[in-house]
């Protein structure tokens, strides 16, 4: 291998290592802040903290370590923190990692139980109709809100786009507007198969939109003017194969790449 590869290699595992740890003493410190009772900034720690290890992990996602801590500390957060399908992704990408039998047998059963547990709060089959094979999944979502001006985009709107960014299983995404129908958003999501898409239907993200939605309607949380959806719909597809690209296209470049290799 080639020196200078294998140096840069060797200095990307010591930078994840360092900013995980970085993360996980921010994590302990948000927690005696909680236990103080200054939840404000124990939250915005906790956030630092989550970014940091999710950063460590993006540099290097085959380090079998990080991920095992990371999943085993996401999987024991409440829901509200929306963390239960990146735990699981990532322990059971270690169960079936060729390094998972060189754990010790307590690591193993913590990871083998922490995905029993988080397995036993699925929900059943939104997309029954759809094979399982199938891959990947278009998921069409439209949302309507009310006195919206062209080129505009309620902060509830731009809130969920962002929210998607790095969600387990979401492979792409593309935003469109109505010129039909004015205050009218379809989110375009590409999934790697509908696995993926159910946990994100029934994940703490997208019930957490319904039910702002739902308070906001009923009038149990105030609502800025034109901030309450009046429409809200889903549609699921299956992309077709093949296809040519020049210069860009609809679909997300990502994976127009990584079907056609």
């Amino acid at each position: 291998m080639n020196l200078i590869l294998l140096a840069t290699m060797l200095l990307a595992a010591d930078n994840a290592r360092e900013l995980f740890e970085r993360g996980t003493a921010k994590m302990t410190e948000s927690g005696k802040l909680a236990q103080e009772g200054k939840f404000a900034p124990a939250n915005e720690l906790m956030q630092a903290a989550m970014a940091d290890l999710d950063g460590a992990v993006a540099l290097e996602p085959e380090e079998i370590e990080l991920r095992t801590r990371r999943g085993l500390m996401y999987g024991s957060f409440p829901p509200f923190l929306n963390k239960g399908d990146v735990a699981r992704e990532d322990l059971e990408m270690v169960a079936h990692h060729a390094k998972f039998a060189a754990l010790t047998e307590a690591q193993r059963q913590r990871v083998l139980g922490m995905i029993a547990r988080l397995k036993s709060t699925e929900k059943p089959d939104r997309f029954a109709k759809v094979p399982a094979q199938t891959s990947p999944l278009v998921a069409a979502a439209s949302v309507t809100f009310p006195n919206v001006q062209a080129g505009a985009s309620p902060a509830f709107f731009t809130n969920m786009v962002k929210q998607l960014e790095g969600y387990p299983g979401l492979l792409g995404k593309h935003v469109v507007t109505s010129l039909d129908h004015p205050g009218m958003f379809i989110i375009f999501t590409w999934w790697k198969d509908k696995q993926a898409l159910n946990r994100w239907f029934y994940g703490d993200l997208h019930q957490g939109w319904m039910r702002a939605r739902g308070a906001a309607m009923s009038g149990k949380t105030p609502a800025a003017a034109g901030e309450v959806p009046t429409q809200v719909a889903m549609e699921v597809f299956a992309g077709l194969p093949g296809g040519v690209q020049v210069g860009g296209g609809f679909i997300p470049r990502e994976i127009f790449s990584a079907a056609n290799q």
